[in-house]
């Protein structure tokens, strides 16, 4: 029987932004496919760099696929629109309707995404009581990670939140130094 976490471990290091977590309590279906959530903001000001962090992931989806997706299963995206008109860009609302989304449906498997902190903070509680991973490409705010929030954004307890860049209170003093040295 393979379980979502054996499933996803096996996915290529290269696959949607180098890695994948997931939901461990559910079993696949004979279908033989999973799905991956991408949820960033393709509606408002965010749209451009929101567009390519959704077709990195979707060629990286597309990729694994080709080579006969991850142990012979297939990968389904669900694309979910973190923006709305009436926000002009990302909304923590919406967000956090979409993490519900998710969380809700069975075949979902982990999450590339948010790409903002509000967005984040937003998602973070919900995915964490659904067991569902995410991984973020762009979101830096520290707190989201920091164990002396871990009430507020994993109160499931475990770890669900998981990013390919470090955060604000590492870049912030970086960049300082990289001018003040420049």
């Amino acid at each position: 029987m393979t379980t979502r976490r054996s499933l996803i471990a096996q996915l290529p290091a290269a696959a949607v932004a180098g890695s994948f977590a997931l939901r461990a309590r559910a079993v696949f279906g004979a279908d033989k496919s999973v799905t991956v959530g991408i949820t960033v903001p393709l509606t408002g000001s965010d749209t451009e760099q929101a567009t390519l962090m959704k077709e990195g992931a979707m060629i990286a989806a597309d990729d694994a696929n080709a080579k006969g997706g991850v142990a012979g299963y297939k990968i389904n995206v669900i694309v979910l629109d973190n923006g709305t008109a009436t926000a002009g860009q990302y909304d923590p609302a919406q967000a956090a309707t979409n993490a519900r989304k998710l969380v809700s449906n069975p075949s979902v498997v982990a999450n590339v995404g948010p790409q903002n902190s509000g967005s984040g903070k937003a998602m973070a509680p919900i995915l964490s009581q659904g067991n569902l991973a995410t991984i973020t490409p762009s979101s830096t705010n520290p707190d989201i990670t920091d164990p002396k929030f871990a009430p507020q954004f994993r109160p499931a307890g475990k770890a669900i939140y998981f990013r390919t860049v470090t955060t604000d209170a590492y870049q912030g003093p970086n960049m300082a130094n990289y001018f003040a040295q420049s």
